[in-house]
């Protein structure tokens, strides 16, 4: 209704519950429609969401990143504080990392903990290159311990990494509980791996169970395919694949590559090979090895309507290019 008033945001966050529900895709024309008419009246959220389904559809073109950052910016101005943290995260990974500092700082300095956070990143990635030091790391972890305490709960996930790559994962386990509490599905996922190790906590497979849960309901699309994992997937599991199935749909209309896999998957077992290979093509088109490695199988195995030689040919061509070096130079059996 409120979408229909032309309230401001309403359409946009409208979009993104149909997305979760299944009754749209996150990368469809009808949500991508939505999130630009939203951006294009003056809405920071229509203006991020765009800019997520870019990146998702994005060719790689200087063209389609400069959209991107260019509606980041846009979210950015209109005080999304989300935007202005992910304008800053997209400019690092495309080398405009003075430009990501200096509105990092900016922020910072006012008291925007997306500033802080940014900062914090930006610390981290240097640490990592040639020119980085251990002041680096000493800043970003400042800087994320800042934004941490402010609430922002991005900022508590990225302490709680940082310790589990130094080794120190007790140390991590406090960050992944606050960002957990502040409904960070990625916080709740990682904090269901500490039960289900048993580290700093009691082992225990239930609240394993119980986290993963949680970190679904919060839209963490992998932690929704490792419940439909532990419920059971397989070729004997029929009743199990049914109860399964809206779990890794859900999984993958959230961008988790294993979850739409697995949705292929159980397109297979259920026999609708021609299904499954489409969603295999997908995903592969994304960069997931092991859907690439399916879509081959399923057309090599002639269990598809069309078996296509040439698209086995030229997906094991691609496996090889990213190192997967048992399919160089394999030939296919098709005609």
């Amino acid at each position: 209704d409120t979408c229909g008033k032309h309230v401001e945001d309403a359409c946009s966050y409208y979009a993104l519950y149909l997305v979760i529900t299944g009754d749209w895709e996150y990368t469809g024309i009808e949500t991508r429609d939505t999130f630009r008419a939203d951006c294009e009246a003056g809405s920071a959220v229509g203006c991020l969401n765009l800019s997520r389904t870019l990146q998702q559809t994005s060719d790689g073109s200087q063209e389609s990143i400069d959209e991107v950052l260019d509606l980041l910016r846009r979210s950015c101005d209109l005080n999304q504080e989300v935007g202005c943290s992910e304008y800053v995260l997209t400019m690092t990974f495309v080398d405009q990392l003075e430009d990501a500092r200096q509105l990092a700082e900016s922020g910072c300095n006012a008291d925007a903990t997306w500033g802080c956070t940014g900062l914090g990143d930006i610390h981290q990635l240097v640490s990592n290159g040639p020119d980085g030091s251990h002041e680096d790391i000493v800043t970003a972890v400042r800087m994320y311990e800042r934004a941490c305490d402010a609430g922002v709960s991005t900022a508590c996930d990225r302490l709680g990494q940082y310790y589990i790559g130094e080794g120190e994962a007790e140390q991590g386990l406090p960050y992944f509980e606050r960002s957990c509490a502040r409904l960070s599905g990625f916080g709740c996922m990682q904090l269901a791996t500490y039960y289900s190790a048993g580290v700093g906590v009691p082992q225990s497979s239930t609240r394993y169970l119980e986290l993963l849960e949680q970190a679904c309901q919060y839209n963490n699309g992998d932690a929704c395919y490792s419940v439909a994992y532990e419920l059971g997937i397989g070729p004997t599991q029929s009743a199990t694949n049914a109860r399964v199935r809206p779990l890794v749909e859900r999984a993958c209309r959230l961008g988790s590559a294993v979850g739409c896999q697995a949705v292929g998957y159980l397109e297979e077992l259920a026999g609708n090979y021609d299904e499954g290979a489409e969603q295999y093509a997908q995903t592969c088109g994304y960069g997931y090895i092991p859907a690439c490695i399916a879509l081959a199988d399923v057309h090599e195995g002639r269990r598809v309507s069309h078996p296509d030689r040439a698209l086995v040919l030229q997906t094991y061509a691609y496996l090889c290019s990213v190192g997967v070096a048992e399919y160089c130079g394999k030939t296919s059996q098709l005609p």
